[in-house]
């Protein structure tokens, strides 16, 4: 125990000492086999500051996150809405300003409700992401619309390629708009600057003067 926290310790064949948090909160240690304890403590003593914000983040991310099943809030453009599930003939999702209605045929089949949830939110992602890349590439002089491309990621909002091509998490559809114009600026100034140099940040900041604000806002998420 440490802090506000346990944690467990795996001896492996290493010869440094690291802390994880895992998907589930769970906090592990990975030490050299042999490694007496006082050293393991003080290690993680050290670090528990950061491995609580680490929990932090991650029980709010999972907030954000909500399992899908009715009475859910899910977010959508950077709003939180109460999932309402409702039988249907064809399957259709309808939005507003506090709710996100799901009509299926089997309203209780949570994962086919899943994946029509994912399926919808993608086709919201492809059409205004399209949108917004037009939108920010009025920013950057002479600058043709890269081809973009769509997945689905676990650890970035956004990615470019040497080739050219941008691509969008698709998690970005539950963001607020600001904070997708600031992701894809962002791949954009890599077209030119392919690193994060001050020269990049000095793009950046020309193009998004106020982009350490949503950078920030950005990480809330």
């Amino acid at each position: 125990m440490s802090g506000n926290f346990s944690y467990s310790v795996k001896f492996q064949r290493r010869k440094t000492l690291a802390v994880h948090v895992l998907a589930n909160g769970a906090v592990e240690v990975r030490a050299p086999i042999g490694l007496p304890e006082r050293h393991i403590i003080r290690f993680v003593e050290e670090r528990a500051q950061w491995v609580v914000k680490t929990r932090e983040k991650q029980r709010a991310k999972h907030t954000w996150q909500n399992a899908i099943e009715p009475g859910a809030q899910l977010w959508y453009l950077g709003t939180p809405r109460r999932l309402e599930v409702h039988r249907g003939v064809a399957a259709a999702v309808f939005v507003n300003d506090e709710t996100l209605q799901v009509f299926a045929r089997d309203p209780s089949d949570l994962p086919a409700l899943s994946r029509q949830l994912e399926n919808w939110w993608r086709v919201q992602a492809d059409v205004l992401f399209r949108e917004r890349l037009l939108e920010v590439c009025k920013l950057f002089p002479d600058l043709t619309p890269p081809i973009l491309r769509l997945r689905k990621m676990r650890q970035r909002w956004g990615s470019c390629s040497r080739s050219g091509h941008v691509t969008l998490n698709t998690e970005l559809i539950k963001l607020p708009v600001a904070l997708i114009d600031y992701v894809i600026a962002h791949e954009l100034c890599h077209l030119f600057e392919f690193n994060h140099s001050p020269k990049f940040y000095r793009h950046l900041a020309r193009v998004v003067p106020d982009w350490r604000q949503r950078e920030v806002l950005l990480k809330q998420f």
